[in-house]
């Protein structure tokens, strides 16, 4: 009812301020789904809604899409996979410069000037990353999810073809005499 819609706000606050707190993976993972079912279901009031908060550094939509892009390969069951790149996708379309343009961490940038490090050296070379637009990242992950899925029905439809005809059973297997039972 009412009581329930007004407390939604107070929760996704919540969750958006334990997700920037938390170093635990798993822990953002599921914090994540709970945004990514509204992103889902209305990912203009959600857009909207982050946009509007102002107390959350970088703001509360650039960290949650940051934040989105760094746990989102670690969605490895089948519906939170499902769930979180269909609303990538519905973010996607909503085609909302706020979202598109939002700077994520991209890529690993190789300092040719570092020296050379090893682990028994002790210290390990800082790793820096690029900055690239949500977007990026969002197609990237959808594009790679849809690849793999296709290598998955490739691999299933070879599999069908390369089984010989001797695994059907005729009328040569059966036994010529059914069995009784003791009693």
């Amino acid at each position: 009812g009412p009581a329930v819609m007004e407390a939604v706000p107070a929760l996704l606050v919540a969750a958006l301020r334990r997700l920037g707190s938390s170093k635990m993976p798993s822990l953002k993972t599921s914090l994540m789904l709970i945004f990514a079912q509204v992103a889902q279901d209305n990912p203009h009031v959600l857009v909207d809604f982050l946009s509007k908060l102002t107390d959350q550094p970088p703001g509360a939509l650039t960290g949650l899409l940051r934040v989105w892009c760094t746990v989102q390969e670690l969605n490895v069951r089948p519906f939170e996979a499902a769930l979180t790149l269909t609303a990538l996708a519905k973010l996607l379309m909503l085609n909302d410069a706020r979202v598109l343009n939002a700077p994520v961490i991209g890529y690993p940038l190789v300092n040719t000037q570092a020296g050379r490090s090893t682990r028994a050296s002790g210290q390990p070379t800082a790793v820096s990353y690029s900055s690239v637009p949500f977007v990026v990242r969002a197609i990237e992950f959808i594009t790679n999810a849809a690849s793999t899925l296709a290598d998955e029905d490739t691999d299933t439809e070879s599999e069908y073809e390369t089984e010989s005809d001797d695994s059907e059973v005729g009328p040569q297997q059966l036994p010529s005499k059914p069995r009784r039972a003791r009693k």
